[in-house]
């Protein structure tokens, strides 16, 4: 649930309990009046009645008593009397839905303030036959509680109502912000770290945006940083590598061919006298040869093809010849779409090294019998990596040197990772980044 939502249930829910309240205590108030009405009433009239009564018991004219019955208690002193006439020892209480039907107040209302006890002001017999009970009737006071209450009620709601959606809009617009702020970190978190959040009126919101606002900075500032010594990293690294490589094919490599030459002249001076010298020349020459092709094996892993401006395409396909050569449970296949000629020789040189990384890791790892890679793309390039492995639950495994290094050259490619597993699943591993044309002025001044 929103900070928005929340805090308008809050508003909400403390406006409508401060309603509760006010309507039960409009209920106590129109209970207490009510109440003093009916009592001032019954001061009031009680003593017009006993003198009625009086008259009635001195003279035996019951004319008077007769005029009242008739007029149902309509006094010209009071509105709240109410006069009744039953049989002898019983008594009257008026209806409280006689009230509500003659008032057109809901019951719950005629309930909570009306009287509880009736007031009966006089009583006495009027013949053998009848009872005159002439008593209290707040029907008028509820009357009037009640209309007083409808209109109370009414403005407080009203009230409350204008007040609630005025919070809700000055909310809205104090936290519309927030939006913001979350699409800056949202950036930040996928490292866009160029956007900024806006200056905001709130003094406490403007601060957390203007912190957020330095951390993207330093975090850009920090990236840039951390790309530049990737990117250095990567150099060295190829430029230690070239180096190996010369030093083996000028050192190891001549020396080797200069053990192999020699082998192979002692070889022929003793083909014919002596035997054991010869057959011990040959072998030195066979182990001479295999030295050689291992060199050589490591010199186009530390300096491949592609580095030397065969290619991208033909080195690719060298190198998933010689791992075919040497994997015989896996079978590696390689789709290649489009002309990649003229990329850029450090994009060549990150995807050669990206697919070598691959396949040593599925060596290492995966267990799998058939790996695919793909190549295709115009405007950007795209690389595919699948193998049909054990897979891995991404959450479980730390990100190991060879998918870190994976990594860094994408980031250096200025491209997307999206690398999905599962146990019994596989790898894939999906890369795109923007294509880059080399400079061919560039490329010949280098070559010459």
């Amino acid at each position: 649930m929103s900070l928005r939502l929340r805090l308008s249930l809050i508003i909400v829910l403390l406006f409508v309990g401060s309603l509760a309240l006010s309507v039960l205590s409009l209920l106590v108030s129109a209970q207490t009046r009510v109440e003093q009405e009916v009592t001032a009433t019954v001061d009031l009239v009680k003593p017009m009645i006993e003198t009625l009564f009086h008259d009635y018991e001195r003279t035996g004219d019951d004319t008077g008593i007769r005029e009242l019955i008739k007029k149902q208690g309509s006094f010209d002193a009071s509105r709240d009397i109410g006069v009744r006439v039953v049989a002898p020892g019983r008594d009257y209480v008026d209806s409280g839905d006689d009230v509500q039907e003659r008032i057109g107040a809901p019951a719950w209302f005629v309930n909570s303030v009306r009287p509880a006890v009736q007031r009966v002001v006089y009583g006495f017999n009027l013949g053998d036959q009848e009872q005159v009970l002439i008593f209290a009737t707040p029907t008028a006071e509820i009357e009037e509680a009640w209309q007083e209450m409808k209109s109370a009620v009414l403005a407080r709601v009203l009230a409350i109502f204008i007040i609630v959606m005025t919070l809700l809009a000055l909310i809205g617009r104090w936290l519309n912000p927030v939006k913001s702020i979350i699409h800056v970190l949202d950036e930040v978190e996928k490292g866009n770290f160029g956007s900024s959040v806006p200056k905001i009126s709130l003094p406490e919101l403007n601060v957390i945006a203007e912190k957020i606002n330095r951390l993207a900075s330093v975090l850009g500032s920090s990236k840039n940083e951390n790309d530049r010594l990737i990117r250095k990293n990567l150099y060295l690294q190829e430029k230690e590598r070239r180096y190996l490589a010369h030093e083996l094919h000028d050192g190891m490599g001549q020396s080797i061919s200069a053990i192999k030459a020699i082998a192979a002249s002692i070889r022929h001076r003793h083909a014919n006298s002596d035997e054991q010298s010869a057959t011990s020349a040959q072998k030195i020459v066979d182990v001479s040869s295999q030295i050689y092709a291992s060199i050589r094996g490591m010199m186009g892993r530390l300096r491949p093809a592609v580095l030397d401006g065969i290619g991208l395409v033909p080195g690719l396909e060298q190198m998933v010849d010689e791992w075919n050569d040497h994997h015989e449970d896996t079978f590696c296949l390689l789709n290649i779409v489009g002309d990649f000629q003229n990329l850029h020789e450090d994009q060549q040189i990150h995807v050669y090294r990206i697919v070598q990384e691959a396949l040593t890791n599925v060596a290492k790892h995966a267990r799998a019998e058939q790996v695919t890679i793909s190549l295709s793309g115009n405007e950007s390039v795209r690389l595919s990596i699948s193998d049909d492995g054990q897979g891995y639950e991404p959450e479980s495994i730390r990100m190991g040197m060879g998918l870190t290094g994976i990594r860094e050259r994408v980031q250096t490619l200025q491209g997307e990772l999206v690398l999905s597993s599962g146990p019994g699943k596989g790898v894939h591993i999906l890369i795109e980044f923007p294509r880059l044309i080399r400079d061919r002025r560039r490329t010949g001044d280098q070559s010459r």
